[in-house]
């Protein structure tokens, strides 16, 4: 049988309601509603992250946590020689097939012996250092996983981590031997003792989740990776959305099969641009930019440096090229391409546009590099680029995509909805709707108005575009004019 991954539906057992805006302060964006306390006191003092971790995450976490797919289940026996392959494409930009292999090893190892997931912990190492331990980390957390020293080094001696867990009223005192492989803190330092280290302290949070979320106040939140990040009190759910989006992919990989397609064009099976599907997407069709000078004309996919950039369709490049200032589109061949320096870029920067069938165009754009060439037949799912910051002025690396039927801007967030969490889903973008200008707010419906008046040209899963998850439902408004070919 396959090991379930545990979710733990924390706001429907409280019964909390989450509030939008009840903390919003400072034009920051608000979040869930702490769960109330319950239960026996703790007899240790709470374990607070001391690292710095950036809090909130800009908002990103979902007003509703059910709106995420089932995760799916790790395979009941995991094989080395197919989990450490994965490892490495997770993490290609990092590690070397040596230590992919080292680290597989490792991450097996210790998960066999604490017993937790270990498509879970390569996750956790991914998302916290990208799988280089050497590299300055984002908070004052060490090594691989990131493990916060200062407040685990209270609860370790002698080799042993002790936690309590509560039975009934009372809270029972139990410890993980990490003797074998942590002599003191400072070796945490060092790869194999950081990641037996987070095994065991993934092992300690998965007998006392979901008990300490009340009993320290935490906020609703799917499952006990967060405390990985946040201790025994939880902040925000965007970190443990991360992870879990990462452990998709790392799944993905291990499985290698090819994923089914969960959307569909006329006659075209449409795929997700990135791994880890669903995902979260911060900008929409019609978003109004730079103080209304623009319209976005497409979405912003939340993304990581790096992240490989797949086709979303069998087709054709017709252009593999740079956003041009002045000039749109500029085709660049494939050994120039590094060469272009980012302040030369339009806003599109590095871009590929791939023609399917039935007059469907999809387009990339902000690219870090592309990985094909103008006229090149590419497959659905086939990697075509990274994921860059090139032609961003202000936000930090994502994917843009848009989409065009016969050259007319459609709306991807009603044709992928299947792979999309939309922006309104989140605090951030519940804020920032309800901060947003009227005339702003009429342009943006009167856009995707338009785009919308197309998609009975193609031949969408879904009936109605109400009633898909994070879907914007502004009222329909009369159409805006005709858009340029490049831009986003």
């Amino acid at each position: 049988m396959s090991r379930v991954l545990p979710i733990v539906p924390l706001a429907v057992i409280a019964g909390v309601s989450l509030s939008v805006a009840a903390r919003s302060t400072w034009g920051q964006a608000g979040g869930p509603e702490l769960l109330p306390a319950e239960g026996p006191k703790p007899p240790w003092a709470c374990r607070l992250d001391q690292t710095g971790r950036e809090r909130n995450f800009q908002g990103l976490g979902l007003v509703d946590l059910t709106l995420w797919d089932p995760e799916p289940d790790a395979p009941a026996t995991v094989k080395e020689e197919r989990f450490a392959p994965a490892l490495n494409q997770l993490c290609s930009s990092e590690l070397s097939y040596q230590q992919s292999n080292q680290f597989a090893h490792w991450i097996l190892e210790a998960c066999r012996r604490y017993e937790v997931d270990p498509f879970l912990l390569a996750s956790l190492v991914y998302q916290e250092s990208r799988c280089a331990s050497a590299k300055p980390h984002r908070s004052a957390g060490i090594g691989l996983a990131g493990i916060d020293a200062a407040m685990h080094a209270p609860f370790l001696h002698d080799g042993r981590y002790s936690y309590w867990v509560k039975e009934g009223r009372e809270w029972l005192p139990r410890q993980v031997d990490v003797s074998p492989y942590l002599a003191s803190v400072q070796t945490l330092h060092q790869d194999k003792a950081n990641i037996f280290f987070a095994a065991g302290l993934m092992h300690a949070y998965q007998q006392q989740c979901p008990d300490i979320d009340g009993a320290f106040q935490s906020v609703p939140h799917r499952h006990y990776v967060s405390h990985m990040l946040w201790g025994d009190r939880v902040l925000e759910t965007d970190g443990e959305d991360r992870i879990l989006r990462t452990r998709r992919a790392i799944i993905q990989y291990y499985e290698a099969d090819k994923p089914v397609a969960r959307a569909r064009w006329k006659s075209v099976e449409l795929f997700c641009p990135l791994d880890g599907c669903p995902r979260k997407i911060t900008g929409v069709l019609g978003d109004i930019r730079e103080d209304g000078k623009r319209a976005h004309k497409g979405v912003d996919f939340v993304s990581v440096l790096g992240e490989p950039v797949r086709a979303v369709a069998d087709g054709w490049v017709v252009y593999a090229g740079v956003d041009a200032p002045g000039k749109g589109a500029r085709k660049v061949t494939l050994d120039k391409s590094g060469a272009i320096r980012k302040n030369s870029m339009g806003p599109g920067g590095l871009f590929v546009e791939i023609q399917h069938k039935d007059n469907l165009m999809s387009e990339y754009m902000h690219l870090l590099n592309y990985l094909v060439k103008n006229g090149q037949w590419v497959t659905a799912g086939e990697i075509i680029g990274h994921v860059g910051d090139t032609g961003i002025r202000v936000n930090g690396p994502h994917l843009h995509l848009q989409m065009r039927d016969n050259g007319e801007i459609i709306d991807p967030l009603v044709h992928l909805h299947a792979y999309l969490i939309g922006p309104q889903a989140t605090y951030r973008g519940q804020l920032n709707k309800a901060a947003m200008p009227g005339r702003w707010r009429q342009a943006r419906s009167r856009m995707r108005a338009l785009a919308a008046s197309r998609r009975d040209h193609g031949n969408d899963l879904d009936a109605t575009d109400s009633d898909k998850p994070g879907a914007d439902r502004s009222a329909p408004e009369a159409p805006v004019g005709k858009d340029s070919h490049v831009g986003q």
